[in-house]
């Protein structure tokens, strides 16, 4: 139930695991050199007394060093790996304009014309995450992009780091009857991007391996009940046909970009409803055998957008109005009264002259019929190098 693939995409197998070896991708030591004007102007930043310390496990490549990973705070806890570093022509804004700037069709380099493989690039709808760097200190993902729809899309979260840019990319499909996305593949979104870097002209020279810098020959595990819906053939295409352990190599894909693209004003708008429909754990105040069916719409809007004089700005909302019948989670059956679910969630993220910044607030309330509030968590998270990175977390169990 979670296919939307064209029946040829069964035979993109093959074909993108050949995209592996495209342009004689190299091991050969990358050099990554970040701009001393750069990072001196972001120092106050990075060295903010006031920000959280940074993570343990960094690494270094060429002359950036950097926390190998993303994370949903600032705790050190890894969210997903880096595996893409950009340098030379390469803010996160110059990487986007390139990307935008593609068509769909990569079938000269061996995959089909059709979805997914035919998607072209827009800004994403999705968490603000944290990354870490010694050019920038702690950072967020001001600039993320997505290829694909909602339901299966590669998703890229892009890091400024001095003159350096680091990327986390994945590959993920949305689990039906939620909002909810889960990652699949880690190599495949890579193989595409090292596509999409080719085809866009700009690089100097054919991208380059780092040695390994994050876990392998796995990161993460796909949930069991997700795992299980996956059709056969996307299993085979996502390298995961041997069970829900997400392979990975470990190593980033390092892209040395030549030629300057040139950022140019554009906007991106989005509004689109889904419907929960859905058995899930109580997500806050509840205990392991807690679950509710939750339906309701989420609605969804979204604007990105970079101005004449080159200003990137990125707003989002989801908005859900819903009904939380609570069930045992044996029998599905209903055990309380239904409850009463609002939620929104906003995010607002900039890239200007004096820096980047990211922010996310999410707000999750449970109400009884009579209106009387049962429950709630509020989280809220600002990472970057304007304003102080912090994240927070409220929750309210009415006792």
């Amino acid at each position: 139930m979670f296919a939307r693939l064209s029946p040829s995409t069964a035979r993109a197998g093959a074909m993108i695991a050949a995209a592996a070896i495209i342009a004689a991708c190299s091991d050969a030591p990358p050099t990554a050199v970040p701009s001393a004007a750069v990072g001196q102007a972001r120092a106050a930043a990075a060295q903010d007394p006031n920000d959280p310390a940074a993570p343990a496990g960094l690494v270094t490549v060429g002359a950036l060093t950097f926390w190998p990973y993303t994370g949903d705070d600032f705790t050190g806890a890894p969210k997903d790996p880096i595996n893409a570093i950009f340098t030379g022509q390469a803010s996160p804004l110059q990487i986007r304009a390139a990307l935008r700037r593609l068509d769909g069709n990569r079938s000269a380099f061996g995959l089909p014309n059709v979805p997914p493989f035919n998607c072209t690039w827009k800004d994403a709808i999705g968490d603000e995450q944290t990354g870490y760097g010694d050019a920038e200190g702690w950072t967020g993902s001001a600039v993320q992009l997505a290829c694909g729809d909602w339901s299966l899309r590669f998703h890229l979260r892009l890091f400024a780091e001095g003159a350096v840019t680091i990327g986390g990319t994945h590959w993920d499909l949305n689990v039906p009857g939620t909002n909810e996305h889960e990652v699949i593949s880690w190599e495949v979104p890579e193989q595409l991007l090292t596509i999409d870097m080719i085809r866009s002209g700009l690089l100097a020279s054919a991208p380059t391996l780092t040695g390994q810098i994050n876990a392998a020959p796995t990161f993460r595990t796909i949930r069991a009940p997700v795992y299980a819906g996956i059709p056969p053939q996307l299993k085979a295409i996502a390298g995961i046909t041997a069970g829900p352990d997400i392979p990975t190599n470990g190593r980033a894909t390092v892209f040395n970009v030549g030629t300057a693209e040139p950022i140019v004003a554009d906007v991106v708008q989005q509004q689109f409803t889904i419907q929960f429909n859905q058995f899930i754990p109580k997500p806050f105040c509840g205990g392991p055998n807690d679950f509710l069916f939750v339906q309701g719409p989420i609605v969804f809007t979204a604007t990105a957008q970079v101005s004449p004089s080159g200003v990137y700005h990125r707003e989002s909302s989801a908005t859900a109005d819903l009904t939380a019948v609570p069930v045992n989670p044996l029998t599905g059956q209903p055990i309380g009264a239904p409850l009463h679910g609002v939620v929104t969630d906003d995010h607002v993220a900039e890239v200007n002259a004096a820096g980047v910044v990211a922010r996310g607030h999410k707000i999750q309330q449970l109400f009884d019929g009579a209106g009387v509030l049962q429950a709630s968590q509020d989280d809220k998270i600002s990472a970057g190098t304007i304003g102080r990175d912090a994240f927070t977390r409220v929750v309210n169990c009415g006792e």
